[in-house]
């Protein structure tokens, strides 16, 4: 349990940094976007109700990510 503590902690961290350094979420595809898309994704994903807490521009963000590229949104994953 410690350890799981420990990693979770590292993951709300890079959350935390992310939100000050999103890339658009609109107006074309970049790597940056993709990427944040797909982990975020996966973290509704596998934790959800866990990682938003304060978070609430993150989760906007992918909101605003998926109505933009509705093509994309069935590749992210789901469950």
């Amino acid at each position: 349990k410690p350890w799981q503590e420990r990693q979770m902690g590292k993951v709300f961290r890079g959350l935390d940094a992310l939100m000050g350094d999103l890339p658009p979420a609109t107006g074309g595809l970049t790597a940056g976007s993709l990427g944040c898309a797909a982990a975020l994704a996966y973290l509704n994903l596998r934790f959800a109700g866990q990682w938003e807490e304060g978070r609430s521009r993150l989760a906007e963000w992918l909101a605003e990510f998926s109505a933009a590229n509705p093509g994309l949104v069935e590749l992210l994953p789901n469950a």
